[in-house]
């Protein structure tokens, strides 16, 4: 049960063995890989590397994850593209993908491009993405003037 899609396998949802993962984490990852990584893949032809994507509660923890992550579920991942700034991948998310996403989070960097993004596929709010940016200090706070304008660019409604 090594491979989970054509370009993502198991060993980069988690490593623990699949077979050891709790069904619903492999049934999340799966929603996550076939609607969302997969078909994001071979619309960019680029390799997107995932650096977090199950986390078990002790490692989310670890990481100071929030104590409901979505990471916890197997519905989350944190990704990046080398040849694309977060940013332009929080846009080709929202524009490609912004009617399946739950949730979609920028992380600071220093050009405020964002280094990498957080996809999730969570139930949606009111028909709503769930957006957020995080600072240089590790604050959480709703998305600013450059995400809420590529969000009103593609008639994606969001809460922050």
């Amino acid at each position: 049960m090594g491979t989970l899609t054509k370009n993502f396998n198991w060993f980069e949802v988690s490593k623990i063995p699949p077979e050891q993962l709790p069904s619903n984490v492999k049934t999340g990852a799966k929603k996550l890989a076939d609607k969302v990584l997969q078909p994001s893949r071979d619309l960019l032809g680029l390799a997107i590397h995932c650096t977090s994507w199950y986390r078990d509660p002790v490692h989310n923890a670890s990481v100071g994850g929030a104590s409901n992550s979505e990471h916890l579920y197997g519905i989350a991942v944190d990704i990046y593209v080398d040849e694309k700034s977060g940013l332009e991948l929080f846009e080709f998310f929202v524009k490609n993908f912004g009617n399946i996403l739950g949730g979609i989070g920028l992380y600071y960097n220093e050009e405020e491009k964002g280094m990498f993004i957080h996809v999730d596929v969570r139930p949606r709010i009111n028909n709503s993405i769930t957006g957020w940016y995080r600072t240089a200090s590790g604050k959480y706070v709703s998305p600013g003037p450059k995400m809420q304008s590529i969000f009103k660019k593609y008639n994606c409604a969001w809460v922050g």
